[in-house]
């Protein structure tokens, strides 16, 4: 499997964007005419990416960030010690790399956890669209605000958390964030990273996420699969997971 970054990709049978699984809540939305042709003349669609392909590394120069039209990514960092740690997942419909806005260079690695698909922003194009559409403006602080308070203000609020309880914020905050992107009543949540790095995410060993995942199983709010989670009792999930 690759596991070096490339800074060109080439792009085969690119999906159209009537066709994105993204479209709902992609920015071009905001614009018509010509805005809409220098928007698209600006996007540069990059994939397919497979499962373990590293998107960029810490340390890359910053030029972009990206949109996720298909797939899901974790961003990682190497701590001092040479340990991996898992810093977020990125879903279908949300941005990449804006962590490296302000910054030089990428803080962390980007790696496709599944076949994915981007939608890359040059920031400089980002910059002019700011000053030339208000609109735009405020729809991309909006979207960074949110991005800031998932992965940097709730995690902070949730990472002291017993293990049971944490794994059930996790569970809730992903069904979410999958909800919002399908208006079915949907209950199995699928898990496109491997719950090793689940457990890293969470700040957990692998056996104590396990047994978390198997106590909730047993007092029948989950059902724990290998690739999903199947939830029996939204409420108590969701009780569970007040910070």
């Amino acid at each position: 499997m690759d596991m070096h970054a490339h800074n060109f990709r080439l792009v085969t049978n690119e999906p159209p964007c009537d066709e994105c699984q993204a479209e709902p809540f992609c920015l071009q939305s905001i614009f018509s005419g010509e805005q809409l042709r220098t928007f698209k003349n600006a996007v540069r669609v990059k994939g397919p990416y497979k499962r373990g392909e590293v998107i960029y590394r810490a340390g890359t120069p910053f030029n972009s960030i990206y949109f996720i039209q298909r797939g899901a990514v974790k961003t990682q960092v190497c701590t001092v010690s040479g340990v991996l740690e898992v810093t977020a997942f990125c879903l279908v419909g949300e941005l990449l790399g804006v962590d490296g806005i302000g910054c030089e260079n990428y803080p962390a690695d980007a790696v496709a956890l599944e076949e994915t698909w981007l939608c890359e922003l040059p920031f400089s194009q980002i910059k002019a669209m700011c000053s030339a559409c208000d609109e735009f403006h405020q729809a991309l602080i909006l979207r960074l605000g949110r991005t800031i308070n998932s992965d940097v203000y709730q995690w902070a609020l949730a990472r002291n958390l017993k293990a049971k309880q944490k794994v059930a914020w996790f569970i809730y905050d992903l069904f979410k964030r999958v909800r919002s992107r399908n208006a079915s009543d949907l209950r199995t949540i699928p898990l496109p990273m491997r719950k090793t790095d689940i457990a890293n995410y969470l700040g957990l060993a692998p056996e104590s996420l396990s047994r978390a995942l198997n106590a909730l199983d047993n007092d029948g709010i989950i059902v724990n699969k290998t690739n999903n989670i199947c939830l029996v009792d939204l409420q108590q999930v969701k009780m569970m997971s007040v910070i």
